[in-house]
């Protein structure tokens, strides 16, 4: 690295403010155990060139200070995240490695100029994660949990999109579910402490799965696996990617995979008959989850769980849990119909139609998701477990059809302000031109053309929700590695615009918006 490479970073370092978060890394260090954990494969001593101490040790001292609070729902000792990292930067290449390299892919986030730098370093940390990989996949039996190993293919897997927003992880997230379903099948002879380890990794894994679910065709673990996660997770802690509801997390994934699915049939060439056929296995499914679902309860506060930090009780993740099971139930409303039908009134419009009554049932849903969204203050350290739902939420916010156009006349200004361009159903009246008679000036505004109509409280709703969904989605643009939010924000904006185009019955769908613009990325 440059020099001037080297400088850059020393200056970035020394104007990053700390987070109130987490403690220093000097306390950090104190707590950290000299001695190698037992499950840790020997692997060559790690070291440093002395041209490249100071620039590890300050990617260090950035990946506590700054990337962890970041990368975690909250943060605290009971984030198990820092806790892994406390245990075994020091003595593990690999974690080590992986955190330096989670660092630079941090900063180049926000500093281009950083980029080789930050691949450099994902380079690096992928061979040692290889090496230690081969050792550990030449293992007949384990005999405890191989912890830096899984925590390090997490640590590249989730953020390999800092630094490209269309890349998933998916070699490091693919490593991690077929090394976790081998732990898994060999966990009964594994230690207390090892069990809640794997217990964490598959909360952990069941959270990528769910990133995963919505932009992508991959296949999860299969039926048998999940069950036997299922029953091995227990949520006496919180996790810091899945709250305080690992379930809900799994069934947002099975909802939104099954949405896919049904989206992609329909899209295709296909026999009829056999269309069909799927299509009601489909509607069986999507009942099984809504039943699910609509049993779930989330405690908002309890005294035997505790996050140990002060800007994000646990509340705040019931919260996130409970926006996740709205965000489930809407999307399986908005694409099955059938769905929506065995719940209305036999005398129901929508009997007559075949179409989703959105004023009666999807608008209502995701507005009251954006009120749970709203009891969640902006400041929560939930932000980088966030950005699914402000898309999910954006989903159901079309305006009702009778004040479409009226609707984006009142609120053009204010569109053109969030979404940084005009919207496609705004109002452009003939320029006016400056008059030194100030009646003059005024009248002539007044005899303007224009384009009035009533609008209904659900229209003004609707604007005022969509302006919340954009506010906070520049907040986690500004608080999160921003590549990602960018993605996000660009798909809920392609959303709207074709909502606004859309007149009449609601023909289209987010799903096809995401994939006919390739606006992709891991929104979390």
């Amino acid at each position: 690295m440059s020099d001037g490479g080297m400088d850059e970073i020393s200056q970035l370092f020394a104007e990053e403010p700390v987070s109130p978060r987490q403690p220093s890394l000097g306390v950090i260090v104190q707590q950290s155990g000299a001695s190698r954990p037992a499950d840790q494969t020997q692997l060559a001593p790690y070291s440093l060139s002395p041209s490249l101490a100071d620039t590890s040790s300050a990617f260090i001292i950035n990946w506590f200070e700054q990337v962890c609070p970041a990368w975690s729902g909250f943060d605290s000792n009971a984030n198990l995240n820092r806790k892994i990292a406390i245990d075994l930067w020091r003595t593990s290449a690999t974690v080590c490695s992986s955190l330096e390299s989670m660092s630079a892919a941090f900063l180049a986030s926000r500093l281009p100029s950083m980029r080789q730098s930050a691949l450099r370093l994902m380079q690096r940390a992928t061979d040692f994660i290889q090496a230690e990989l081969q050792v550990v996949k030449a293992q007949g039996e384990f005999r405890s949990v191989p912890t830096g190993l899984v925590f390090s293919l997490f640590c590249l897997g989730t953020t390999v999109c800092w630094v490209d927003s269309r890349l998933y992880g998916l070699p490091f997230l693919r490593e991690v579910r077929s090394l976790i379903r081998r732990l898994n099948a060999q966990s009964a002879s594994f230690s207390t402490a090892n069990q809640d380890m794997l217990s964490f990794f598959n909360k952990s894994l069941a959270y990528c799965e769910m990133l995963l679910s919505v932009v992508r065709d991959d296949e999860p673990l299969d039926q048998g696996d999940a069950d036997l996660a299922l029953q091995i997770i227990e949520e006496r802690s919180p996790h810091p990617w899945t709250g305080v509801s690992t379930l809900t997390t799994r069934l947002f994934a099975e909802s939104i995979r099954l949405c896919r699915s049904a989206r992609h049939r329909l899209r295709q060439a296909m026999d009829p008959q056999k269309y069909f056929s799927n299509a009601l296995q489909d509607l069986i499914g999507a009942q099984r989850l809504e039943e699910q679902l609509l049993e779930l309860e989330f405690p908002s506060e309890t005294p035997d769980v505790d996050t140990g930090d002060s800007s994000t009780p646990v509340s705040h993740l019931a919260r996130v849990a409970e926006a996740y099971r709205l965000s489930s139930l809407l999307h399986l409303y908005q694409t099955f119909p059938d769905l929506v039908s065995l719940r209305l009134p036999a005398e129901s419009p929508m009997t007559e139609s075949g179409s989703v009554p959105w004023d009666e049932w999807i608008i209502p849903l995701a507005l009251r998701l954006v009120k749970v969204l709203e009891h969640i203050p902006a400041t929560s350290g939930t932000r980088v477990i966030q950005p699914l739902l402000y898309i999910s939420a954006s989903t159901g916010l079309r305006h009702d059809a009778p004040a479409t156009s009226d609707m984006m006349g009142a609120f053009g200004s204010l569109q053109q302000d969030l979404m940084g361009g005009t919207g496609s159903n705004m109002f452009s009246p003939p320029p006016l031109f400056d008059s030194h008679n100030l009646s003059q000036y005024i009248s002539q505004m007044a005899e303007a053309p224009t384009r009035e109509g009533s609008m209904s409280n659900m229209t003004l709703d609707v604007g005022s929700a969509r302006h919340f969904v954009m506010r906070r989605l520049s907040i986690l643009e500004s608080s999160l590695p921003p590549t990602p939010v960018v993605v996000a924000k660009d798909l809920v904006q392609s959303i709207w615009r074709a909502y606004d185009n859309d007149i009449g019955s609601p023909t289209v769908h987010w799903i096809d918006v995401m994939e006919d613009n390739d606006l992709r990325s891991m929104f979390g």
